[in-house]
């Protein structure tokens, strides 16, 4: 299978579209943006899950290392 970041992106921004508070969504997207060296619009999506679920631990870590 191949790995396709831009259309993981485009998927997850979908997602977001849809259902705008959910927290999963934009973890998982930054994950794509980190990938591809767009550590700020990683960060900002970290911050956007955590804001919609500020018990979301793993949001936190992530962020974190994006830091790093």
């Amino acid at each position: 299978m191949t790995w396709l970041p831009d259309q993981a992106i485009a998927d997850f921004t979908k997602t977001i579209e849809l259902k705008p508070d959910d927290a999963i969504a934009y973890n998982f997207r930054r994950g794509e943006y980190g990938h591809k060296g767009l550590h700020g619009q990683a960060i900002a999506d970290y911050t956007k899950a955590i804001e919609f679920n500020s018990d979301y631990a793993k949001a936190y870590n992530n962020r974190a290392w994006e830091y790093h």
